[in-house]
């Protein structure tokens, strides 16, 4: 691992952390004046540095192997935000780097390596290759029905803002998808209330790739659920780690990039993003 790299790296994502935080607390402000936030802009700005604060901590995004030359793992948390960030993400990024006077040329080096794969569906004994099982006993393997029940209930009852009438129309039919719990020490994506948690799903998507996706649901209704697998079986499915795989926003935008005139995309329209998502 290049120390030197790591260390400039985690004083530029504290930086970029700073600053956004910054323009989203103007945007909102500039927001409350007109009554017309720039939500977009705010949800970019959130979007581009969420994964930063692992770098500050011991947390960090790493990778096993990389392209020829490729100087450590500790870089990897910048290469996945260079990689994955929209053109207006980029553009913010490299106006943020060059007023800091940060050499960022390293991170267009390995443009043709991938920097996703498909999550995790062994272990290994290797580091990172396996997590301490949580709460195996609500690990589900649920068919593409029963995860598009999941996603409209999770909007109906109030646990996200978001409808998922755009995913559930591009699940993979016939599939099997598996709901893992998250971890105490997990990220979550909204409040921790009672008999509420958060679920990581492997999901199959139409073009058979299979992604990264996230589910909010009340506890009830996962343990009602058949458990459709058996408990070794859902003991190994609970100690998978974690990857680069790509999640569901990351798949939408290169499935538009090779589908533009998806009919599905067109029936489904993303909505403007709510405030409440910010």
């Amino acid at each position: 691992m290049n120390r030197r790299l790591c260390r400039d790296e985690q004083r530029i994502a504290a930086h970029l952390v700073y600053q956004a935080l910054l323009e989203i607390r103007a945007a909102a402000t500039a927001g409350q004046r007109s009554g017309e936030p720039d939500l977009q802009r705010m949800h970019m700005l959130a979007d581009v540095v969420h994964n930063l604060p692992g770098i500050l901590g011991t947390g960090r995004i790493s990778a096993r192997s990389g392209p020829d030359g490729w100087p450590g793992p500790g870089t990897f948390t910048f290469y996945w935000l260079w990689t994955t960030a929209s053109p207006a993400q980029k553009n913010w990024l490299i106006e943020q780097l060059q007023n800091l006077e940060y050499d960022y040329t390293y991170l267009d080096r390995y443009g043709e390596w991938p920097v996703y794969t498909e999550p995790p569906t062994s272990l290994s004994l290797r580091p990172g290759g396996w997590r301490r099982p949580y709460d195996a006993t609500s690990v589900r393997i649920v068919p593409t029905e029963t995860l598009a029940n999941l996603l409209t209930e999770e909007f109906a009852r109030g646990l996200t803002s978001k409808r998922s009438d755009r995913l559930i129309a591009h699940l993979k039919p016939g599939a099997t998808h598996t709901v893992i719990p998250n971890q105490p020490d997990d990220i979550f994506f909204g409040p921790r209330r009672q008999g509420i948690w958060e679920y990581r799903v492997l999901q199959q998507m139409e073009d058979g790739a299979l992604i990264d996706g996230h589910l909010r649901a009340f506890r009830t209704t996962i343990a009602e659920l058949p458990p459709s697998a058996a408990k070794l079986k859902r003991l190994y499915l609970a100690a998978l780690p974690l990857g680069h795989a790509r999640d569901t926003g990351l798949w939408f935008r290169d499935h538009q990039s090779a589908d533009p005139n998806c009919p599905r995309c067109a029936a489904h329209p993303q909505r403007p993003i709510p405030l409440a998502d910010i």
